[in-house]
């Protein structure tokens, strides 16, 4: 494995046991890929993106509506001041981000709204998000699916500007060559955007987040529905960007939950 792909899984390591899902953030169990034969070289940076708009919709796994932008990057949203709403309230579910809108980005679904952002592209990275937890909590699951995004160079530039990482991990980010890897395809496939979110602790600069995406019913035996937890700590550094940890404890990442009480539905 090369080692901008071992940067990027110690940002954000999926590992899929058939469509159960597992973050863990700075540290853990790696997956191992098969040695790869495919010459190696640096990529070029990220070709910046174009178009304006959408294509036809389609749908996701769960048979959500999924929007394809004419951008490969995504297409922002025309914001607004969101209404009244629950934000860092101890012990309560907060609101939802307002008019969530699911987009294909680079083979990933990401998340855009209408109140929270993102507002901009710098190149192929979504940035600017309200500095509220709906905006850590867009903000978590975008730079998850950036980390796996289809093209190298859009991992390298994500992970260069939105996650918080030591020097050696920033340093092997800069002309290291990278490939796509069988193992990125198929968690890709595997990837439906989560159903829900709650904020687990919070201020105006920091949020642990956790996002349940629903996994497929496997035996008859098990509940019809189960959810995996994806957690994330967040720090405000002019915009919301993911905190390494070098302590797996501090995430707690693939708990299964049987429903989605005290969660936040997104308000698609």
């Amino acid at each position: 494995m090369n080692r901008v792909w071992k940067v990027s899984l110690a940002v954000a390591i999926i590992l899929a046991a058939g469509i159960a899902t597992t973050l863990i953030l700075g540290g853990g169990q790696r997956p191992h890929p098969a040695p790869s034969t495919t010459p190696s070289s640096a990529p070029a940076p990220a070709t910046p993106p174009t178009g304006a708009g959408f294509a036809d919709p389609t749908t996701d796994r769960l048979g959500r509506k999924i929007t394809i932008p004419n951008n490969p990057a995504g297409q922002i949203l025309a914001q607004r001041e969101p209404g009244p709403r629950t934000e860092c309230g101890p012990g309560q579910a907060v609101s939802s981000p307002e008019s969530v809108m699911i987009q294909r980005s680079y083979g990933m679904p990401i998340l855009m709204s209408a109140t929270d952002g993102p507002t901009r592209l710098d190149n192929t990275t979504l940035l600017g998000y309200r500095r509220s937890p709906q905006g850590a909590a867009l903000a978590g699951w975008n730079a998850i699916a950036r980390t796996f995004a289809a093209e190298p160079a859009v991992v390298i530039e994500a992970l260069g500007k939105l996650a918080i990482l030591a020097p050696e991990k920033q340093a092997a980010l800069t002309g290291q060559p990278t490939h796509p890897t069988p193992e990125a395809d198929r968690y890709r496939r595997l990837f439906a955007a989560p159903d829900a979110f709650r904020i687990l602790s919070c201020d105006d600069t920091f949020a642990a987040v956790e996002l349940a995406v629903q996994i497929p019913p496997e035996p008859a035996s098990k509940p019809a529905r189960q959810w995996a937890g994806i957690r994330v700590n967040l720090v405000w550094r002019g915009d919301w960007l993911v905190q390494t940890s070098q302590d797996p404890r501090s995430l707690g990442s693939g708990q299964k939950y049987p429903n989605l009480e005290g969660w936040t539905p997104w308000a698609f």
